[in-house]
């Protein structure tokens, strides 16, 4: 497959980014008068569309990755306030771990992307 010329790509980036294709292509060159059709047209092309689905997959798995640093940090600290005895500290981390772990659910009926929960969001009983 040929590929993208540098204003076909730039669209695809500015779609991505914005969610509006006469925006978008505005933001890769096209003129104001035609850049709705313009927009248009891009998006009724496959490659443009497997580009756009190529860098939302791309962006969806590194927030994925972002999530589980920020998870491993919690978990850090968790572990850390325990063995210092701050019990509170451990606990907000706890609830910060769940917190983030809500968000990272997929939308209802998204079986494809549901992961198991993190360890550190179940349940922990301290004994003070």
């Amino acid at each position: 497959m040929k590929p993208l010329t540098y204003r076909q790509e730039f669209f695809c980036q500015a779609f991505v980014q914005g969610g509006n294709a006469s925006y978008a292509a505005g933001d890769a060159g096209y003129t104001s008068g035609s850049r709705r059709q313009q927009g248009w047209r891009l998006m009724k092309t496959a490659r443009i569309q497997d580009r756009i689905r190529e860098i939302q997959a791309g962006m969806a798995h590194h927030h994925g990755r972002d999530h589980e640093v920020l998870l491993g940090k919690l978990e850090n600290i968790y572990r850390g306030a325990i063995e210092n005895h701050q019990y509170h500290a451990a606990t907000r981390a706890i609830e910060a771990q769940a917190r983030l772990s809500a968000r990272m659910q997929p939308a209802a009926g998204d079986a494809a992307l549901k992961s198991p929960a993190h360890p550190a969001t179940s349940p922990v009983l301290v004994k003070m």
